[in-house]
């Protein structure tokens, strides 16, 4: 209703069976309906005034099982908004879902730019029913659009969690989908920064555990800063993968082009918990500027330094080379080695970045079972062209009969999408 120029806004419902899963991710395959109570109320001219003059309750559990369900069935929310002097303030005592459990605060100041703060004091958070449901969403056919207001801002509400919540683990993830060969990795087109000065805000907060498919976390310490067009982001984790790191990473667009800067450390890190891998541990150290991810590639500079431990090195997964192409590879390089996957001692390198392009200027060393391996890296960013030479010797003192011994050397070189 209106008054004075003004809209009030109320809303009081008991409700039962409601979908709230669709409101939270895209696959409602597994959806546990909940009952509750909602009262809301609010007044304003526009929308950031009511948002800012909300206030109420929201009560929301599973519809139906015991409080000792099985974990993917629990649904919880309990929620109660205050006004402040410049807004709101919502505190949730609990937010219960599947495996997933948290706690928090969430601050909105109406103001020019708008402010959002959000503080999680304690809980586990399982990604996995969003990376399922991403995957299940690739696998569909086009044209099941929904119709009806209620589904479509359901559905953008769900796409958009599903979103935010997925996209760190797009930075550590392997990657399965690989650039077709004769395109360019690095596109041109400008990138979406101009949403950082249109908004202001922090995250902030400690969980227990973080769980997906690319591995788990604990003990993680996070914070997210955004004013006056830069964002910064650090965090920590005292176990990632069996190993610990922690990051810094600055973007800033009130200066063009924008700037980025990323330092951190990992020690002992593994890969996907499902493959038998090796640790990692090492450190980054870069900086570059532009406004595409071409422009960013192109004026890197900084330091990566990378050490390798005991482990399978299953090349099919190498993000520098084919499957084909790394057979071949290691084939010439310690031969029989088709037979079986090489058997990683230890390995090593430092690369260093100049406007993009990237040496390993004391050269790469690694040991497997059988060999020693030297060599060397380079990658021209701007151009997207990439040089290996590598040259190996059977290990002596292993027994190896006159006819076992070897000393080989490989080169490969092209563009980064398609190496050969």
């Amino acid at each position: 209703s209106w008054a004075r120029d003004q809209a009030r806004f109320s809303a009081t419902a008991q409700a039962s069976n409601f979908a709230l899963d669709k409101f939270l991710i895209q696959d409602t395959a597994e959806s546990v309906p909940v009952s509750g109570t909602l009262s809301l109320q609010s007044t304003g001219r526009k929308l950031p005034e009511l948002l800012a003059g909300l206030h109420g309750e929201v009560q929301f559990s599973a519809s139906t099982g015991p409080a000792g369900a099985q974990p993917k069935s629990r649904r919880r929310l309990a929620m109660k908004i205050e006004r402040t002097a410049t807004g709101m303030e919502a505190v949730i005592d609990s937010f219960q879902w599947g495996d997933s459990e948290l706690a928090g605060m969430l601050r909105y100041q109406d103001s020019a730019p708008p402010r959002f703060d959000l503080e999680i004091t304690r809980g586990s958070l399982s990604l996995l029913p969003w990376e399922k449901a991403a995957a299940d969403q690739q696998k569909e056919l086009p044209g099941r659009e929904s119709t009806d207001l209620i589904s479509r801002t359901a559905e953008a509400s769900a796409d958009f969690v599903g979103s935010l919540l997925l996209a760190p683990l797009r930075l550590i993830e392997e990657d399965e989908d690989k650039t077709p060969p004769g395109e360019k990795l690095f596109s041109t087109s400008p990138l979406p920064f101009d949403w950082l000065n249109h908004y202001e805000g922090s995250v902030k907060g400690k969980l227990d555990s973080v769980t997906s498919r690319v591995g788990s976390a604990h003990d993680l310490v996070f914070s997210v800063s955004l004013a006056q067009g830069k964002l910064g982001v650090e965090a920590s984790a005292g176990q990632l993968n069996g190993g610990t790191f922690d990051t810094r990473f600055t973007l800033d667009n009130a200066v063009q082009p924008p700037r980025i800067e990323l330092t951190g450390n990992f020690d002992g890190v593994r890969g996907a918990p499902d493959r038998n891998s090796f640790s990692r541990s090492g450190y980054v150290s870069l900086s570059s500027h532009g406004d595409s991810e071409a422009a960013l590639a192109a004026n890197l500079n900084g330091l990566i330094y990378l050490e390798l431990g005991a482990g399978t090195l299953d090349y099919r997964n190498l993000r520098l080379l084919t499957a084909s192409v790394a057979n071949n590879f290691f084939e010439i390089l310690i031969p029989d080695q088709k037979k079986r996957q090489p058997k990683l001692r230890c390995a090593a390198t430092l690369m260093a970045f100049h406007d993009g392009l990237g040496i390993t200027p004391y050269g790469y060393a690694a040991r497997t079972k059988e060999a020693n391996l030297v060599g060397r890296i380079e990658v021209d960013l701007h151009k997207e062209l990439l040089q290996l030479d590598f040259s190996s010797s059977n290990r002596k003192g292993l027994g190896f009969s006159v006819g076992s011994m070897f000393s080989n050397t490989v080169q490969v070189e092209g563009p980064l999408t398609d190496p050969r």
